[in-house]
């Protein structure tokens, strides 16, 4: 993969991650009458979840990185 790719790919498993995340504490906190979180907060994890993925595949794919690096 490129590495345009690869972030097209992470941005989109986080996007599904984080769905399911709030889904998960949305469904732990009933009693909650909404849904809002600042926007600032909002960006801030997805760059921070992103750049952890990263990280993670960095250390645990084979070709993470690799594939890539004549770009």
């Amino acid at each position: 993969m490129t590495t345009q790719e690869w972030k097209t790919v992470v941005e989109e498993a986080v996007q599904e991650g984080l769905f399911k995340f709030w889904e998960k504490i949305a469904d732990t906190f009933p009693e909650a009458e909404g849904g809002d979180f600042p926007p600032d907060l909002t960006f801030e994890m997805d760059l921070t979840m992103e750049k952890m993925v990263h990280s993670w595949l960095y250390y645990n794919h084979p070709t993470y990185g690799k594939d890539n690096e004549d770009e």
